[in-house]
């Protein structure tokens, strides 16, 4: 206890709250013959019947007597093809205990009487009280690898050692009682007294539990103390996509941005970045000063005039040398003048044409 309240005084407050007899298996009673600390069996059971506890009292009743009444047919079938006289599972312990006798030597002190000694460890044991120093096989009523160790010295068999509960008569005595089967509602009597009608059915609010009252201190799953840390932010509690960043309150490392407001801000300096385009009418109107906007390759028709080409490219140039944005994924626009829409339409009006001529000498004349 001393070397435990070193390590944490608050286990230590809570064991020397509660009595030994209850956590310490050196002072648990030897009425019980059990050396668990545990309540799997309980949990067990409570697992099992956990689908039947939502029905009626009696549905639910039936339901259980119907599942011990077949539970117990299985037991007994399976205890016909054990062959040796101790169960199964005690015989699985009792064999790892033979194995643990070679670390030990016995003394033998007169009649039933030893002392086991490992270095500088030792051991008392009593072969007719069945009694060892070590309370390993008072508790449990299995033989110890200390007491074993006496048994071999005394060349007998260690099964003669076991307690008779764990013995294969014994589990067919617990078992040989039939629950008997009774017959279903349909074949009941009528009683003289007025039959007890169900209450009204008040459904509470939520969803309905069906899971037991656990303690304030057990674990809630079987990830019971193991928090999810996120890769993102490194906070504790949540994971990497359903990580909020600043806006969920997690301080700012370094890599954890604002993706909303990053966005919003990329889609603002592209608004204002790209120039309003002019009304409708200034683009008809050739003679208008202010030259609109247009895509920064534009697309003629064949046989449009050289010169055409050549403007688009100096208005292009001229356009990066004149822009002071530094941006290099900002697209170029081209600007289109007059002599632009001048020379479009030149090549509209010689494509019409060589379309009503049917080709070129119509247009030009005879070649020379």
């Amino acid at each position: 206890m001393d070397e435990l309240k070193g390590i944490d005084a608050d286990a230590h407050s809570w064991l020397d709250a509660h009595s030994t007899k209850k956590w310490a298996k050196h002072m648990f009673s030897e009425d019980a013959l059990t050396d668990t600390i545990v309540n799997n069996m309980c949990e067990s059971f409570n697992s099992r019947i956990l689908k039947f506890r939502s029905k009626p009292i009696i549905s639910m009743l039936e339901c259980i007597r119907l599942y011990l009444m077949t539970k117990f047919q299985d037991n007994r079938e399976k205890i016909l093809r054990v062959e040796s006289n101790i169960c199964a599972k005690v015989l699985k312990r009792l064999h790892k205990q033979k194995v643990a006798t070679s670390r030990w030597l016995a003394c033998w002190a007169g009649q039933t009487q030893f002392e086991v000694k490992n270095g500088l460890q030792s051991f008392t044991i009593d072969l007719a009280t069945a009694h060892c120093s070590c309370r390993k096989w008072d508790i449990s009523g299995i033989p110890c690898a200390h007491a074993i160790t006496c048994i071999f010295f005394n060349r007998q068999d260690a099964e003669q050692y076991v307690h008779p509960c764990y013995h294969v008569s014994t589990y067919k005595a617990c078992y040989e009682p039939i629950i008997a089967p009774i017959n279903g509602q349909n074949m009941w009597r009528p009683g003289c007294v007025t039959p007890v009608q169900p209450p009204i059915k008040r459904r509470p609010p939520g969803r309905p539990k069906k899971k037991r009252a656990r303690e304030p201190n057990e674990p809630t799953s079987r990830r019971a103390g193991i928090s999810k840390q996120c890769k993102a932010c490194g906070k504790l509690g949540h994971n990497r996509r359903s990580c909020k960043g600043e806006i969920g309150g997690n301080s700012s490392l370094s890599g954890t941005t604002n993706r909303t407001s990053t966005s919003k801000k990329a889609t603002m300096h592209s608004f204002s970045s790209t120039p309003s385009a002019p009304p409708q009418s200034s683009m008809h109107n050739p003679s208008t000063p202010s030259a609109p906007y247009l895509s920064s390759k534009p697309s003629f028709k064949p046989g449009a005039p050289h010169q055409s080409g050549s403007t688009t490219q100096k208005l292009g140039a001229h356009q990066n040398s004149s822009s002071g944005n530094p941006n290099p994924r900002q697209k170029n626009t081209s600007v289109v003048t007059s002599e632009t829409i001048k020379a479009s339409k030149n090549a509209s009006r010689y494509m019409e044409a060589i379309r009503h001529g049917g080709n070129q000498s119509f247009v030009h004349g005879p070649r020379k």
